[in-house]
């Protein structure tokens, strides 16, 4: 009696099945951890229940430098989010300079804005200047991007301001 084997698998080498399977549990996935809306992702920008345990996370330097001759810069105010800066609270005049820590969090716009008084060489009040360090941070295509930028600079002193992705100048108006 001769034996012949028999399979019920017509599985001969085709991984396109299982390239399908593995596809509708991404969507699953994605689904039930990410909220969507018309494609894009949601993000109520709050922070307020975020530890940042769950999230990716480092921080941004930002350099805030004082070439005016005549206003030294006292801080006044800093949003929460950033670390004070250093060396310390005080921007002198003629190169003084202050650095910002930012954090960066996945799919988030992290906004810190600083206020500093003025004050000139007698010791009196000379206006403020203020400022927002922005991280923006996000997935695009396959690729995680980190934005960078200082926005919103006003100032009451007499001074002016250029600013790069990173660094703030300040000099005599």
């Amino acid at each position: 009696m001769d034996y012949e084997r028999v399979g019920i698998s017509n599985f001969k080498g085709s991984s396109m099945g299982m390239v399908l399977v593995l596809f509708i549990l991404l969507v699953i996935v994605t689904s039930a951890f990410c909220s969507w809306n018309n494609g894009n992702r949601i993000n109520n920008g709050s922070d307020d229940d975020d530890n940042g345990s769950s999230s990716i996370s480092s921080t941004r330097s930002f350099t805030i430098t004082n070439n005016s001759e005549t206003i030294r810069f006292q801080l006044n105010g800093l949003t929460q989010g950033a670390t004070p800066p250093t060396p310390s609270s005080i921007l002198n005049r003629s190169g003084g300079q202050n650095f910002f820590s930012v954090p960066t969090v996945l799919n988030r716009d992290v906004r810190v804005t600083a206020s500093y008084l003025g004050y000139n060489l007698n010791g009196n009040p000379a206006g403020f200047i203020e400022f927002t360090l922005r991280v923006q941070t996000a997935f695009s295509g396959n690729i995680y991007v980190v934005r960078t930028s200082i926005i919103n600079v006003t100032a009451s002193a007499p001074v002016t301001w250029g600013t790069t992705a990173t660094s703030l100048t300040i000099i005599d108006a």
